[in-house]
């Protein structure tokens, strides 16, 4: 069906330049979908929209009909209609595209990268969308979400198509699953990470939560593989991955199975049995995650046709993943900086540092405002499990009062004779920095690649990354 005529069913009569929930990125013959949202309500930048060149608006509280050369679209759902007409206005380059979707709790980022690595060393022209950027080429477009919303979305794949990526890792959050943000899309393959208590501001319940990842089971193109960590103990038992047609399974056992691993501060080495065959992996990243993140990927690869071996150097190739266990050293100091926020990722990000050879581990961190504050003790009791010095700071406090996010932290620590309440993340920083001695090493945990700091509704620069090394030079 021509593409103006597939518009007819969302009540336009033309082909959108662009769909957009922003008023500030229409263009001229852009559709304005009006969605109301936590703390902005689309409705209220209508007239916005139509003086940057709206030709359409819809919304669920909008008077439909035309007016001044505008159309007016009520609909019951906007969400609903958003997704459905973006997929449709972009298609066609859509359902030509190989697309990897990588869900769980943590590991996300980590697993679209060394997918993205992987597939383009087997010159297999891939991009990428996730929580750090969105990637096709050598352009990097800003990220907001983890799996941005379906106009946006769509927008990036279609561009990716058009540049010649073909292939698109992809990171799918729970959220997105839940509203549908990846509607219409069929997937070549996927990824289960590991899932964990998260989000429960968002989800009515961990079986919610657990029941929107599952979502990405029936996004698979006819039952592509499914790559299962084993070592998570709810998705070893999950009943929908067991009746799913196609898993591939890793871990500790499973068809690629981890046996010998070393950690270092800089790299990771490891050996996998697959298939009775032994194969050895020299990764430029260190941390368990990059151990299962990597074996990930390249059981996913190897089931979509790929060499054992092409698909392990290109794992190999990959650098760095921005924010995920990025050592910074000065003489025999080291300092990770880390996107672990959850208890989980932090007991296991700390119990892969443990592993390296140290005198004390410092670690500072803190927890998101406005967000699942059950996690925040869970939090606390991981880190004082494996710190000797606790620093607990600011996140993102979002709106919410910094001293009461800390405060619910500090009920998850029992010894609080080793804990250091610093509210400033910057005074944090310098006070874990100048604090460590020979052999130390300091983990900054929680904001990871972020370069700001969510205060009130505003966002102000700010980067672990940088306070690190001005710190650094100020004492060179």
């Amino acid at each position: 069906m021509h593409l103006q005529n597939r518009m007819k069913k969302y009540g336009l009569d033309f082909s959108p330049a662009s769909i957009e929930m922003d008023s500030r990125k229409i263009i001229p013959g852009s559709v304005f979908v009006a969605v109301k949202g936590r703390f902005y309500d689309g409705h209220d930048y209508i007239s916005q929209a139509i003086e940057n060149g709206a030709k359409a608006v819809a919304g669920e509280m909008v008077y439909p009909g035309k007016r001044k050369g505008v159309i007016f679209v009520k609909t019951p759902k906007i969400s609903e209609y958003m997704n459905s007409l973006a997929y449709d206005l972009y298609r066609a380059n859509l359902e030509k595209m190989d697309l990897f979707g990588v869900t769980g709790t943590n590991g996300k980022t980590s697993t679209v990268y060394f997918l993205h690595s992987i597939f383009n060393h087997a010159a297999q022209k891939c991009s990428l969308t996730g929580t750090v950027e969105n990637l096709i080429g050598k352009e990097h477009i800003p990220s907001v979400n983890t799996t941005p919303f379906a106009p946006e979305l769509f927008k990036i794949l279609s561009r990716s198509f058009d540049l010649g990526f073909h292939t698109c890792a992809m990171e799918i959050s729970s959220h997105s699953l839940k509203e549908d943000r990846i509607h219409g899309l069929e997937f070549s393959g996927g990824i289960f990470t590991n899932i964990t208590a998260d989000h429960m501001d968002y989800h009515e319940s961990m079986d919610d939560y657990i029941n929107s990842k599952m979502l990405i089971l029936s996004k698979m193109r006819n039952s592509a593989p499914m790559i299962i960590n084993m070592d998570d103990p709810l998705l070893a038992k999950n009943e929908m991955i067991k009746k799913y047609a196609n898993t591939v399974t890793f871990g500790q056992k499973g068809d690629f199975t981890i046996k010998e691993t070393s950690l270092s501060s800089s790299n990771a080495s490891y050996t996998f049995i697959y298939q009775t065959k032994s194969y050895d992996v020299e990764l430029k990243l260190s941390g368990s995650f990059a151990v299962y993140n990597s074996l990930g990927a390249i059981a996913l690869a190897v089931a979509k046709g790929m060499s054992v071996k092409t698909a392990v150097e290109g794992a190999e190739k990959l650098e760095m993943v921005p924010g995920r266990f990025q050592a910074i050293r000065m003489g025999n100091i080291t300092v990770i900086v880390d996107y672990a926020h959850t208890p989980d990722a932090l007991e296991k990000l700390l119990a892969s540092v443990k592993q390296l050879q140290h005198e004390s581990i410092i670690t500072v961190f803190g927890a998101g405002g406005d967000r699942d504050n059950s996690k925040r003790p869970l939090m606390g009791k991981a880190v004082e499990k494996f710190s000797d010095l606790l620093i607990v700071t600011s996140d993102n406090p979002r709106t919410e009062d910094p001293e009461h996010i800390i405060d619910d932290i500090l009920k998850g620590i029992s010894d609080t004779a080793a804990c250091k309440r610093i509210t400033d993340r910057r005074e944090a920083i310098r006070y874990a920095v100048k604090s460590a001695k020979e052999g130390d090493i300091i983990i900054i945990a929680g904001k990871g690649h972020e370069d700001y700091q969510i205060l009130g509704n505003k966002k102000v620069h700010f980067s672990d990354l940088e306070e690190v090394k001005r710190i650094f030079n100020e004492n060179k």
